[in-house]
């Protein structure tokens, strides 16, 4: 038994020192994204079915682009530039067009409203990246000019 104890216990040892940094990274990563969850969740209600209805006609900067716009608009100035890129690559790490299927703009505007910020997101939005329309360069201030958009 001592013997077995003894060819285990650097085993067991090894183990914990590869596993801890591992259980300290993704306790970091969480972390981090904690704080955007709620906008990531909202930014979903509007996404899915906004990529559901137009995903074949984009291309994938303007996949990019729309995530940017939602996410951007959501935050209402309470996240940086950069937290704003985590969130949509946090995004694009768990879109399921599956999850989406059947989700339609008609429908996010049946369950919440015409007037709900996410029913005037979604066409906003479609508006911007189906018709080009001009927006500043800068997704802070693209974001704030829809905001009053549909304010």
């Amino acid at each position: 038994m001592a013997g077995l104890l003894a060819i285990a216990e650097p085993v067991l040892i090894g183990v914990g020192v590869i596993a801890l940094p591992i259980g300290a990274n993704a306790l970091i990563g969480y972390l981090r994204v904690r704080k955007l969850l709620p906008i990531i969740r909202r930014a979903f209600t509007v996404l899915d079915p906004l990529l559901n209805e137009h995903i074949q006609g984009y291309s994938g900067s303007q996949v990019r682009f729309a995530m940017e716009l939602v996410t951007g608009v959501l935050a209402d100035g309470a996240l940086t530039r950069e937290e704003i890129e985590a969130a949509v690559a946090e995004i694009e790490k768990r879109y399921a067009p599956s999850r989406a299927a059947g989700k339609t703009g008609d429908g996010l505007k049946l369950q919440l409203g015409l007037d709900s910020t996410e029913a005037k997101l979604f066409d906003a939005v479609i508006g911007v990246v189906d018709k080009r329309e001009l927006l500043p360069k800068n997704l802070i201030d693209a974001a704030k000019v829809i905001r009053l958009k549909i304010s």
